[in-house]
């Protein structure tokens, strides 16, 4: 069982002129209500479990309810800008009640010792929480408007897999075909925006379709030595209007070479994350994305291999990302085609970053 809660107040904005560096407001300063609040909260009950019918074949089943209550704000607690036809949206649908039943089974066949066939089906269900449906941004290369009649999504994902595991190398395989119904995403619409082009809205855009191919694994290949690597291809396409979906990345892949046996103290990783050019886009909406290989270095230190059992389950790590300092734009990050490509649009992968994690296992 698990259970979320998110409450999304309303959000304000204003505007001054600054003088010098004091960037603080004035005195009696106004702030105007953007959008109204709203408050999601979900209950999951889920079962799971595994029957080993034959020595090589597992069967696995999931079965998962939800109880999810989306309420907007009323209309006492509206902005006081809100056109007509959004408050008589609201009024229809302010209080929102879905149950879905969603699950999975698969099943695992033991070929051989070292080969192995997977295969699953499963049913999906994402309800659009508060902050899709009252969220206004009113600047940015993507001002957006609310979306007071957004209706849930629904997939179904069929997957197939062939494994490899052997001492010192693993491979997994995985080809997944995923058919949505009322796929969620933020469209460009027909309203004009007042410093130029079009407003932009989150819609239940219908039918689409997404059909991947992973490949990862990981070799040992010598003593102190070991190559990770995961590769993926998708194929997107948004069959209502007969277009590429937007922001999915064709080909895409991480490789990383680490120094440091599983149960060494300490473990260097040198990581380059990559994708290819990709022009199979919407012209409507993106143009195309640049291919690109970035660097990355880390080191780490389990903390409990290194000073005893008072330490256990402590470990840490530290290491510099896109060393090169590579500026490249997003492959998945939203575009307004009316401007020229620039930091924000679409947005960059960040440059050269200095990172550190202290976390625990348990």
């Amino acid at each position: 069982m698990d259970f979320f809660h998110e409450d999304f107040g309303p959000r304000y904005n204003t505007a001054w002129a600054a003088s010098g560096l004091n960037t603080r407001p004035p005195p009696g300063q106004v702030y105007n209500q953007m959008e109204r609040g709203a408050k999601q909260s979900n209950l999951g009950i889920y079962l799971s479990d595994e029957w080993q019918i034959h020595p090589a074949l597992l069967l696995s089943g999931a079965l998962r309810w939800d109880y999810i209550h989306t309420a907007v704000d009323d209309e006492s607690k509206k902005p006081p800008d809100e056109p007509a036809d959004v408050t008589a949206a609201y009024a229809k649908r302010r209080k929102i009640t879905n149950t879905p039943v969603t699950g999975s089974i698969g099943a695992i066949l033991k070929l051989t010792p070292a080969w192995s066939t997977t295969a699953q089906i499963s049913r999906a269900f994402r309800a659009p929480s508060g902050n899709e449906l009252t969220s206004v941004l009113a600047q940015g290369t993507t001002p957006t408007i609310v979306s007071p009649d957004l209706q849930p999504e629904r997939s179904t994902t069929y997957e197939a897999g062939l494994r490899y595991h052997a001492e010192n190398l693993y491979i997994n395989t995985t080809a997944y075909l995923s058919k949505y119904k009322d796929l969620i995403q933020l469209q460009m619409t027909d309203m004009p925006h007042p410093d130029g082009g079009f407003w932009y809205q989150r819609r239940n855009i219908g039918k689409a379709r997404i059909a991947g191919l992973e490949i990862d694994g990981e070799w040992y290949f010598a003593r102190e030595w070991a190559l990770r690597f995961a590769v993926t291809r998708l194929y997107a396409k948004d069959r209502t209007n007969d277009v590429p979906l937007d922001g999915v990345p064709e080909i895409f892949g991480r490789l990383a070479v680490r120094y440091g046996q599983k149960s060494a103290s300490w473990h260097a990783d040198w990581v380059m994350r990559a994708a290819n050019h990709r022009d199979r886009v919407n012209p409507a909406r993106e143009t195309p994305r640049a291919g690109y290989a970035i660097f990355d270095l880390y080191a780490g230190a389990d903390f409990g291999r290194m000073f005893g059992p008072s330490a256990k389950g402590w470990k840490f790590v530290a290491g510099i990302e896109n060393i090169l300092n590579k500026a490249v734009h997003s492959q998945v990050a939203a575009e307004d085609v009316r401007y020229s490509r620039m930091v924000g649009n679409p947005l960059m992968e960040p440059g050269r970053s200095f990172v550190a994690r202290l976390f625990h296992d348990f």
